[in-house]
Order: C-alpha cells, then sequence, then structure tokens
C-alpha cells in the first residue's frame, strides 16, 4: 500500500478538505493493531513519501518505532548508509527517484508532477533521460537542499534523525520556498 497524504494541488484542488491529521493517525494506529491481531493484515506494507507520514503517528503513540518498521516493511532512507552518505533530509525527489507525465514532461516527484512549470527538468522527447538527469538546474536545487537550511521546527524535532524535513515539494506549493517546512506535518506549525 502506498500511503501518500494527499494535497489540494492541480486537478485536486477542488478537492481541498484533505484527509485530517488525526484521522490519518488513527487509520494508522488502528491498521497497526490489526497487523499485529489477524494475519491476514500482514501482508500489508507501506510506503510513504516523508518518514514523517509513517513514524509520527506512532511516536506521538508511544509505539517502539523499529517495531513499526518491521510491521510494515518500511525504513526511512535516512537509515540507509548509502542513501545518508549523500544526503541528510528524508525527501529523496530527485535523488533516488522522479516523476515523468504522460506527456514527457520530467519532475522531481511524483507528489506535484503534471503541470507544475516551476519543477519541469526537461522532456524526454527533447533529451535523454540521463541529460536531463544529470544537466538540469531544478534537480540541482533540491539536490543541495541540506537539513540544516530547513526552517521551521524541523531541525529542534526529535525526528529529525527519521524524518528529515518532510516533502520540498510540498514546501514550495505552499511558501514558494523548498527550503521552508512541509506544512502537512503537525509539528512544522
Amino acid at each position: 500500500m502506498l500511503g501518500i497524504k494527499f494535497f489540494p494541488f492541480g486537478q485536486g484542488e477542488k478537492y481541498a478538505s484533505e484527509l485530517d491529521y488525526e484521522v490519518w493517525k488513527a487509520f494508522l494506529i488502528d491498521l497497526f493493531e490489526r497487523k499485529k491481531q489477524n494475519d491476514k493484515y500482514k501482508g500489508i506494507k507501506i510506503s510513504v513519501p516523508c518518514p514523517w507520514e509513517l513514524y509520527l503517528p506512532f511516536y506521538e503513540n508511544q509505539e517502539n518505532l523499529h517495531e513499526i518498521e518491521t510491521y510494515f516493511s518500511y525504513n526511512s532512507p535516512l537509515e540507509s548508509q548509502a542513501y545518508s552518505k549523500m544526503r541528510n533530509i528524508g525527501c529523496h525527489a530527485g535523488i533516488t527517484s522522479c516523476a515523468m507525465s504522460a506527456n514527457g514532461d520530467v519532475y522531481p516527484c511524483g507528489t506535484v508532477s503534471s503541470k507544475f512549470p516551476p519543477f519541469v527538468c526537461g522532456n524526454i522527447r527533447d533529451k535523454s533521460f540521463a541529460e536531463i538527469w544529470k544537466g538540469n538546474n531544478v534537480f540541482d536545487i533540491f539536490r543541495e537542499v541540506e537539513m540544516k537550511d530547513i526552517g521551521g521546527k524541523c531541525n529542534e524535532c526529535d525526528l529529525v534523525k527519521l524524518c528529515g524535513g518532510g516533502c520540498r515539494s510540498r514546501a514550495y506549493f505552499k511558501y514558494k520556498d523548498i527550503k521552508a517546512p512541509d506544512y502537512l506535518c503537525p509539528r512544522s506549525l
């Protein structure tokens, strides 16, 4: 299961009443309890775009986060030695992934792909993917952000070594600043 917290962007703007954090938290905790008690739920894995979306609800519920990782087959990218050597933030846009729209436009991530001109890195009809991946200033901007650059309360948070500051695309979407906090994180307010 891929758990992407909806945020009102593009076609989704008409659905601006996104899932409340407390509802998301209750869903995850309920699913965790079901996974522990019933074998039919054990095969459910979860992946989230930003580590806080999985870790924070369980941290607030005083659960063992390593147990959560085991039950959901999820680990923060910051727990990977290879990843953490390259990056100290949890957003892997333009680092280990990117997205492509139906017309061939390449974006740093799928969260804001399609019709978001500031983040178009190129089009595979005009350049090879390798040229876009290696030589685009939008990718460079994403790749240069470090944890110390992220504003708000992120650097003071006790989950910073697992979370790494949230989604850079959502920060830009809300504040027009890639170094702003992820506005969907309840701790960033």
